[in-house]
């Protein structure tokens, strides 16, 4: 009787322990799923901050673009007037360079928000390294010291310029990041047959094995809480890949990180040299056009930039102005040129209207977004222009009169 006793508590014993064990567990795989439910939630709250920030930052580089079209625009045409005395001149000309210099500020929050068209070129990576390193000096700091150091020979490489800009911006923050009391940043170019390498080393505290392996991974990050969000080196990763690229990532103990873009050398750009004794055919035109432009100083700048070259301009405000200029002035209208951001019509929106009315009226777009706002520059119908801001009135005049060469008949074309 004691033994099957015993037998029953030593069982019971057992059966207790074994519960015990399998709550245990339970409790930890709650735990474990609890966190990864707060991880999952923090991991989107940051990637809707992200794109809160994103939206801002487009925002803030459309209404840039406008002040600055018009800030480039106007002193452009100043520079022309031959009258303007040396000073006045000097002035203006300190006007245009701070504004173009403010331009490259508007590509990086364009840049930021991932509204940058991607539009791959030819381009030498040695003159997209040097001429972005201002910018850099001023991301690092005083306490950091930038070298830039290129080849002899142009690197030239096919990829989108302002994503190259990100990919170094995101490299320099990190850098900057890992080297608070201060140090060193080189940024190296070098080329081979093959390829061209960039390299950006710093002299920072440099990145543990084990961090390595995660490095590149979307919302990995070893910083504190509101410091980092992971996502810098994810971005470049994604860069480097979409533009035919590979890149490694070395950080021995205790001396630095180096990231190593290796990107496909591509040959020269073609240049088309102008036949002997022929000229550049002057952007003019007697044509109509509408501009379509609610920003009273963009519109304005438009009306003069035009006329000084021949065209008749109506300006329109709005969408629904627009089409009843459209309505009342057809067929004399030639060119419909219409900012992408309107109140009551979208841009797209009067495209849409007019491809409806007029099927072979041509159509230009116009935005301080970049064409994605549009979607794609593929995605526009045939004989639609799209035409960043800000711009100069001579890029203008030649982007209405290429895009009317091309929409009409040789025989109507204006010279």
């Amino acid at each position: 009787m004691e033994l099957i006793l015993m037998t029953a508590v030593a069982g019971l014993i057992v059966a207790c322990v074994a519960m015990r064990r399998w709550q245990r567990r339970a409790e930890v795989a709650q735990a474990s799923a609890e966190a990864a439910l707060c991880a999952s939630e923090s991991h989107l709250r940051q990637a809707q901050r992200m794109e809160a920030m994103g939206r801002l930052a487009g925002g803030i580089s459309h209404d840039f673009n406008n002040l600055l079209t018009a800030m480039l625009g106007f002193t452009e045409l100043l520079l022309q007037d031959e009258s303007l005395s040396a000073g006045a001149r000097h002035d203006v000309e300190q006007i245009h360079r701070s504004a173009t210099s403010a331009v490259a500020l508007t590509r990086q929050l364009l840049a930021f928000s991932r509204k940058q068209l991607l539009n791959p070129t030819t381009l030498d990576l040695n003159s997209v390294a040097t001429d972005f390193s201002a910018m850099l000096r001023r991301v690092v700091g005083e306490d950091v010291m930038l070298r830039t150091t290129v080849p002899g020979e142009a690197a030239y490489v096919i990829a989108d310029r302002g994503q190259l800009e990100q990919v170094l911006m995101n490299l320099a923050v990190n850098a900057r990041d890992a080297m608070r009391g201060g140090g060193r940043l080189d940024l190296v170019i070098q080329t081979s047959a093959e390829e061209v390498t960039l390299e950006m080393r710093d002299s920072g505290c440099g990145v543990p094995a084990e961090h390595l392996l995660h490095i590149f991974e979307p919302f990995f990050t070893t910083k504190g809480v509101g410091a980092g969000t992971g996502l810098g080196l994810a971005t470049v990763y994604g860069i480097v890949k979409q533009s035919g690229g590979t890149i490694q990532v070395e950080s021995p103990a205790g001396r630095g990180t180096c990231f190593r873009i290796a990107l496909p050398r591509a040959a020269p750009p073609r240049v088309d040299k102008p036949l002997a004794g022929t000229a550049v055919a002057p952007a003019r035109g007697c044509e109509t056009v509408l501009v379509v432009e609610d920003e009273p100083a963009v519109h304005t700048l438009i009306r003069f930039a035009l006329e000084r070259h021949g065209y008749t301009v109506l300006i329109a405000e709005n969408g629904r102005a627009a089409l009843d200029i459209i309505g009342r002035q057809a067929p004399a209208i030639d060119l419909v040129l219409s900012d992408v951001v309107l109140p009551e019509m979208s841009g797209t929106e009067i495209l849409s209207v007019v491809g409806g009315l007029q099927p072979n009226l041509p159509v230009m777009l116009m935005s301080g977004h970049s064409a994605q706002t549009c979607r794609t520059m593929q995605d526009l119908p045939d004989g639609v222009t799209f035409i960043q801001k800000p711009f100069t009135p001579a890029s203008l005049a030649t982007s209405v009169r290429q895009t009317l060469d091309r929409c009409r008949p040789a025989a109507l074309v204006t010279t």
